[in-house]
């Protein structure tokens, strides 16, 4: 277990995080976790890379052992949060990598940091257009979300997220983790899922990038250089969407080999 760390981000805020391995400006991994999830859900990558690199992993406001304000959970918002972490770590030169919504997040965040980010990774990152505020009041998700016990709408999306080779084991640890976020929380961040465009800000992203895809996924590599042009694209093979903790060892083997090359 890591030592867990805090830093008070506004007056309403404190983020959790753990920063581990040897500190080197050259050798950073800045990790952040997807919707309902947390920074232990990386603990294979943290395991994996912290022998040689600088890993950092955050809890995102209102999630894991973070803080929930009742406001602020906008992509622009946690990369504000990120930032403000990054600066307090003096980290130089880090690669940000994100899972799911936190791929969203890391485009936010690459394009904060410019040529300070080393380059970007998105593990099966949430990438669409920003839908009209009148069609998400009418998503029948949004709606279910609204209507229905927010601990169930956790629970039943994140049963989809595994594929038929996962063990009951993780499937359940992980969907106990899930529905522990609080209900405002899991609402707001998923509103911004729908909400907040990374078409933006994913064209003026310069650095190196690579986009990790599910087994299931239907993105493709065009569709990904649509909003991140200058991205690699590859894809895991029996594996659902926590392909980090699914298929550890090849979604590691995926980032070594992008992160040798830039």
């Amino acid at each position: 277990m890591y030592e867990e760390l805090t830093l008070k981000i506004t007056d309403d805020f404190e983020m959790s995080y753990i920063d581990t391995g040897p500190v080197s400006s050259n050798n950073e991994i800045l990790l952040i976790h997807g919707w309902c999830s947390n920074k232990y859900h990386w603990k294979h990558q943290i395991d994996h890379f912290s022998n040689e690199f600088r890993v950092v992993a955050m809890d995102l406001r209102g999630h894991g052992l973070s803080t929930a304000p009742e406001f602020g959970y906008s992509f622009n918002q946690f990369a504000i949060d990120i930032e403000i972490l990054i600066e307090h770590l003096n980290m130089l030169n880090p690669i940000v990598c994100g899972h799911s919504m936190g791929g969203s997040v890391g485009i936010y965040l690459a394009n904060f940091l410019k040529d300070r980010a080393r380059g970007l990774i998105m593990v099966d990152g949430s990438i669409h257009i920003a839908e009209s505020l009148e069609y998400i009041d009418q998503n029948e998700r949004i709606r279910s979300f609204k209507n229905n016990n927010p601990k169930d709408e956790i629970g039943l999306r994140y049963s989809n997220f595994f594929s038929h080779m996962s063990s009951n084991e993780l499937r359940d640890k992980i969907i106990a983790d899930a529905i522990k976020t609080p209900a405002h929380v899991a609402f707001e961040s998923l509103f911004a899922l729908y909400r907040d465009d990374v078409s933006v800000p994913g064209q003026l992203i310069n650095v190196p990038s690579l986009y990790i895809a599910n087994a299931r996924s239907p993105h493709t590599e065009s569709e990904v250089k649509e909003f991140v042009p200058n991205s690699n694209f590859a894809k895991v093979v029996q594996a659902g969407h926590f392909m980090h903790l699914e298929s550890s060892v090849q979604c590691n083997a995926m980032i070594d080999a992008f992160i040798r090359e830039i």
